[in-house]
């Protein structure tokens, strides 16, 4: 549904990921393209012509994916992250989100 609203409501052009290629289809519902979360994330963006992007929205945390989302986000870009709550661990990795500037669990 996130997808659908952020393509057709706020009209985003949508990147979404996928974690296996046969499931393209239901995480492409609305999606303009679908990159693969274990792969490198710079590398598939470029191949779309996508230097960085202005709006990330994880629905699950991992120290990796975090890594991966702060590489990509535009210097003024919105990290949204919907999950279960952070550790400590998880909370400081936040930090190489440089952009952000306050934390609210």
């Amino acid at each position: 549904m996130l997808t659908q609203l952020a393509a057709k409501v706020a009209n985003l052009k949508v990147i979404t990921t996928a974690s296996r290629p046969e499931n393209d289809q239901w995480a492409c519902s609305g999606a303009h393209h679908v990159i693969y979360p274990r792969a490198d994330w710079r590398e598939q963006l470029n191949k779309i012509n996508v230097r960085l992007v202005d709006y990330i929205t994880s629905l699950a945390v991992s120290e990796e994916h975090l890594a991966k989302s702060a590489d990509i986000l535009s210097p003024q870009g919105t990290f949204c992250l919907i999950a279960q709550p952070l550790t400590t661990q998880q909370k400081q990795h936040l930090g190489s989100l440089r952009k952000v500037d306050s934390y609210k669990q």
